[in-house]
């Protein structure tokens, strides 16, 4: 779910303008890893099996499988403000740059840095672990508060065979990402 709200004002004597944006995403049924086989992903999230979780070998024994399915418990929340400006005061010159306060909560990573779909303890052996303590709600290693990036650059016509140079420069800010000290849990 998602909802954007943006506001558009141009500058006096069209020499740039301002956007200001509000973002809001929730994500709900986020995919995961269910390990421990499919009795435990049938009662603690009350949906039939999918096929195949469950490998029976000769003799009737069950062998727990690695599922990948949507998680109801799974959740993110992002929300963010923010503000772009774009100001050319002559053919020569242009500044600008935009800023982004945001804030990214949740209790399901779902994806390390180079790392896609490295699921999380949800549906994992349910009846092992505290799954509240295990994955708590609060900021994620996404969040970011603060984002700024400004830019200036000049351009100089050097005649009609001469082309043009140009000549620019970007700052790029972004604050500290969130701490989380995690610690390996004997199940």
């Amino acid at each position: 779910e998602e909802w954007n709200l943006s506001v558009r004002q141009a500058l006096p004597r069209s020499t740039g303008s301002v956007v200001l944006s509000y973002v809001s995403r929730d994500y709900r049924d986020l995919i995961d890893d269910f390990q421990g086989g499919a009795c435990d992903f049938s009662i603690d999230f009350g949906r039939p099996c999918p096929a195949g979780s469950v490998t029976v070998v000769p003799g009737d024994i069950p062998v727990d499988t690695t599922i990948w399915a949507n998680s109801s418990a799974a959740r993110r929340e992002y929300q963010a403000f923010t503000a772009l400006v774009d100001f050319r005061p002559n053919a020569s010159w242009q500044f600008g740059g935009n800023y982004t306060l945001g804030k990214t909560r949740g209790n399901y990573e779902g994806e390390a840095q180079n790392q896609p779909a490295s699921g999380s303890p949800f549906g994992n052996y349910q009846r092992a672990i505290d799954v509240a303590a295990a994955t708590p709600f609060g900021y994620l290693s996404t969040d970011v508060r603060h984002r700024a990036f400004l830019y200036g650059n000049y351009q100089r016509q050097l005649g009609q065979r001469g082309g043009s140079l140009s000549l620019g420069s970007v700052l790029f800010y972004r604050s500290g990402l969130a701490y989380s000290l995690a610690a390996l849990v004997d199940r």
